[in-house]
C-alpha cells in the first residue's frame, strides 16, 4: 500500500513535469513562429536604382612642392638691397638681392686697364712683325730678327687674350652681385636680410649662403602610403581626388605619377609610397597641408546598382535558403556570359513567388512538405554582357520582393563595387525592390537555439528507468 502511494505521487509529479515542459515548448514554438512571421513581414527593403559608382583607394599624405629651388649668390659681400619677403610671387628675372659692388668695381677698372694695355701691345707687335717680314723679304734683316719679331707678336697676342678673358670674368662677377629669380614661383623660405654679409656659393667650401627658397605652387605633389593589398590596383595615370580640412567642401583633382618600388614597413604593416600631383592653379593649397586622397580605380556613370547589404554570394545564399526552408538550388554562374533575367514559368511562380513569408520561414509548401523544386530564377548565358572588358564580373544572389509582398531568390551578375553599392550587369531591372534578409550568422544562431530546445524536450525519461 505504501509503495502504491509512492508510485502515484511520482507519477503525479511526472505528469505535472511533462505538462509544464510541453506547455513551455508549445508556447515557445508559437512565439518564435509569430515572431519570425512578424520579422519577415517587416523586413527592410532597398530599390535597384541607376546612379554613379566609384571604386577608390583612400590614403592620407602631406602636400609638398614638386620642386624647390635654393637661391644663392655667386658673389660674396654685404646685401645692400633685398626687396622680397616670404610668400611673394616672383616672375623669372625679378630682383631678389643686390650685393655690394665696390670691390668688384675696382677690380673691373684694373682689369679694363690691363686689357687696354694688352690691346695696344698687340697692335704694336702686329705692326712690327709685318714690317720685319717686309725687311726680311728684301734681305735687310736676318732670319733671327724675323723670328724675334714673330715671338714678340705672339706673346702680345696671348697677353691680349688673357686680358680679354679677365675683363669678361670681372664683368660676370660684377653682374653676379645682382641676384635674380631663375624661375617664376613663390618664396617659401627666406634665410637672410638686408645688411647681412653672405658667402659666395662658388668660392666657399661650405657651398655659400642660401638667400631664399622658391617653388612653383601651381602644381603640388603628395606622397601617400598605400597598403600592399590595394597597391596592385594602383598605377601611373589614374586620377585622384583630394580634400583638405581648410576647404572641406572642395575636391582638388590630380593624377598618379609613379609608385616607388621600395616598401615602407611601419608597425608590421607594409605599404608602398605613391606620388601624385594635384592641380593648384587657384592657389588655395599650401605646402604642408594634410590631405585625404582618393585614388580612382574604377568609375561608372549611370549604371544600375543595388545596396551591398542585399547582395549574397551563391554559397551564402544557399545557406540562407536552407535556413529559411526554401530548399532551392543556387548554381554558380559563368560571369562572362549572362543576359537579363528569364521569365519564370507558372510552376516556378507558384513555388518561388506565391508563398507566404511564414511559409518561407517554416519551410512548408502548399502540400505541407518542403518544396524541392527550383525556386531561384536564373539568367541564361548568351553572347554579351553590359560593362567594359576590364569590368569585374561575379555571380551573386538577391531576394526580390514581388508586388504582392512575397519574395524569391534571383541570380544576378555584379560588376565593380564600392563600400555601399554594387554594379549590376545582369539579372535586375531598375526599380525592382529587394529584401534585406538577416545575416547568415543570425539565422544560424536562431536555428541552433531552436534545435537545442527541441532536443531537450523531445524525450523525457521516467524516474527509475
Amino acid at each position: 500500500m505504501q509503495a502504491l502511494k509512492k508510485l502515484l505521487a511520482v507519477t503525479f509529479k511526472l505528469v505535472i513535469f511533462i505538462g509544464v515542459i510541453g506547455g513551455g515548448y508549445y508556447s515557445y514554438q508559437r512565439y518564435t513562429t509569430e515572431l519570425e512571421e512578424e520579422e519577415l513581414s517587416e523586413l527592410p527593403t532597398v530599390i535597384a536604382a541607376v546612379r554613379d559608382i566609384t571604386v577608390a583607394v583612400s590614403a592620407t599624405g602631406i602636400l609638398q612642392p614638386v620642386k624647390i629651388v635654393e637661391i644663392k649668390s655667386k658673389a660674396s659681400g654685404e646685401i645692400l638691397e633685398m626687396p622680397v619677403e616670404m610668400g611673394d610671387f616672383l616672375e623669372a628675372g625679378a630682383l631678389i638681392a643686390q650685393i655690394d659692388t665696390r670691390i668688384l668695381d675696382q677690380e673691373l677698372k684694373q682689369v679694363a686697364a690691363d686689357y687696354e694695355s694688352a690691346e695696344i701691345r698687340l697692335q704694336i707687335g702686329q705692326r712690327q712683325f709685318i714690317r720685319a717680314e717686309s725687311l726680311y723679304a728684301e734681305d735687310l734683316i736676318s732670319q733671327n730678327d724675323l723670328e724675334i719679331s714673330k715671338q714678340n707678336f705672339t706673346s702680345a697676342e696671348s697677353q691680349f687674350i688673357r686680358a680679354e678673358a679677365s675683363l669678361e670674368l670681372a664683368r660676370e662677377r660684377l653682374e653676379d652681385t645682382t641676384v635674380t629669380a631663375p624661375i617664376s614661383g613663390t618664396i617659401i623660405a627666406k634665410t637672410v636680410e638686408q645688411g647681412q654679409i653672405i658667402a659666395s656659393s662658388t668660392n666657399n667650401v661650405s657651398g655659400g649662403t642660401v638667400l631664399i627658397q622658391m617653388a612653383d605652387l601651381s602644381e603640388l605633389e603628395i606622397r601617400t602610403l598605400v597598403d600592399e593589398i590595394d597597391i596592385g590596383n594602383v598605377k601611373a595615370g589614374l586620377g585622384i581626388k583630394s580634400t583638405v580640412e581648410a576647404f572641406a567642401d572642395m575636391n582638388f583633382e590630380g593624377e598618379v605619377m609613379k609608385i616607388e618600388p621600395q616598401a615602407v614597413v611601419q608597425q608590421s604593416v607594409t605599404t608602398f609610397p605613391v606620388l601624385s600631383r594635384i592641380d593648384n592653379s587657384r592657389g588655395l593649397l599650401l605646402p604642408g597641408m594634410n590631405a585625404d586622397v582618393s585614388i580612382i580605380i574604377k568609375e561608372r556613370s549611370n549604371v544600375l546598382t543595388v545596396s551591398n547589404e542585399a547582395v549574397r554570394s551563391p554559397e551564402d545564399a544557399r545557406e540562407v535558403i536552407q535556413l529559411l526552408g526554401l530548399d532551392a538550388r543556387v548554381g554558380v554562374l559563368q560571369s562572362s556570359l549572362v543576359t537579363p533575367l528569364e521569365k519564370p514559368t507558372h510552376s516556378d511562380s507558384v513555388s518561388a513567388s506565391m508563398r507566404e513569408p511564414g511559409d518561407w520561414a517554416n519551410g512548408n509548401s502548399d502540400n505541407g512538405h518542403a518544396d524541392s523544386r527550383e525556386t531561384v530564377t536564373k539568367a541564361r548565358p548568351v553572347g554579351g554582357i553590359q560593362g567594359d572588358k576590364d569590368s569585374r564580373q561575379e555571380p551573386a544572389v538577391v531576394f526580390v520582393l514581388d508586388v504582392d509582398g512575397r519574395f524569391h531568390a534571383r541570380e544576378i551578375v555584379t560588376g565593380v563595387r564600392d563600400w555601399e553599392t554594387s554594379e549590376v550587369l545582369a539579372g535586375l531591372e531598375e526599380g525592382e525592390e529587394l529584401v534585406l534578409l538577416p545575416s547568415t550568422s543570425l539565422l544560424r544562431s536562431q536555428q541552433d537555439i531552436r534545435d537545442r530546445f527541441a532536443r531537450q524536450n523531445t524525450v523525457v525519461s521516467l524516474p527509475g528507468q
